[in-house]
């Protein structure tokens, strides 16, 4: 039986193959979440809660929440931990506890470093910033050949936007620096590094970022297209685009002058808002079905 770690570096060679990224770094998060067949959101959870999921019994369709962060590159982090889990099918064997660390039911707890642990780990380390691309990046090289390991680790931590710590751990795998060296930086913040190597801004930038919320691309489809069909209202489309009702009104009917006019008039809405804001799941659930069953995960 192949060792956690093993499976997971295997299963990051295998992603980054099928998806043709070679030995890039994946510079958009957005655009690394839609390689999976997985709705993604970013939203505000519970503390010390990084990542929950969904999955529906009956469709298999998947929905995945990240936290809001302050911390870009954990959250970076999370995504890809969640695609591991995601393509291992970890998601399948996963039930509902309730305990002294979570007490809220229907939260299902990951694992304390098990197995599925330690290869969604591994998948993200090495999905995010593959060993071969270190040992092929050129700067990285002479860096570390003139010395400054700590200027190394910056150009690292920047360049595949990672914690420190995971870049330690990467380059020492790569055989970069020696287990002395990577002790030597352990504690180092990647906000420490920004700032004394002059990358400041795109750090503060990703903070930005990282803080915002962002709804799942392909279910703000879905729900426009069942508004169109007259199968929900505006309520769900607030719900799923994390907006108001007023928001959407205003969006809607911007568009009208630009797009195809939807279905829906929505000044004859009024009333029907009133009547379901409360309430908008039941219109969701009337056109995805019943609601996801609660295997929900979280890191």
């Amino acid at each position: 039986m192949c060792s956690a770690s093993k499976e997971g570096l295997d299963l990051a060679k295998g992603f980054r193959k099928k998806h043709g990224l070679g030995n890039d770094p994946i510079a958009d998060i957005t655009d690394f979440m839609q390689l999976v067949d997985a709705d993604f959101m970013i939203l505000d959870l519970p503390a010390n809660v990084d990542a929950l999921a969904l999955r529906d019994p009956v469709t298999r369709a998947t929905v995945i929440g990240i936290a809001q962060s302050s911390v870009p590159y954990r959250q970076r982090f999370t995504v890809a931990h969640e695609i591991g889990h995601f393509i291992s099918d970890d998601f399948e064997s996963s039930r509902i506890v309730a305990d002294d660390e979570c007490p809220e039911p229907g939260i299902y707890v990951c694992g304390k470093r098990d197995h599925q642990e330690v290869r969604a780990d591994t998948f993200a380390r090495n999905v995010l910033c593959p060993t071969d691309g270190l040992k092929k990046d050129q700067k990285l090289g002479d860096l570390i050949g003139g010395g400054d390991v700590l200027a190394a680790l910056s150009h690292v931590v920047r360049k595949y936007q990672i914690s420190p710590g995971v870049a330690l751990i990467q380059m020492r795998h790569a055989d970069l620096i020696s287990e002395k060296q990577s002790d030597e930086l352990k504690g180092v913040s990647a906000p420490t590094l920004a700032a004394r190597y002059g990358w400041k801004a795109d750090y503060d930038r990703a903070v930005k970022v990282s803080a915002l919320a962002q709804p799942a691309a392909r279910l703000v489809k879905d729900v426009y297209r069942a508004y169109e069909q007259g199968i929900v209202d505006l309520p769900s489309i607030a719900f799923a685009e994390m907006s108001s009702v007023d928001e959407v009104k205003e969006q809607i009917s911007a568009s009208q002058s630009q797009l195809q006019p939807l279905m829906h008039d929505v000044n004859a809405q009024d009333q029907d808002v009133a009547d379901t804001e409360a309430n908008p799941f039941a219109e969701l659930d009337a056109f995805f079905g019943d609601g996801p069953d609660s295997s929900e995960s979280t890191q």
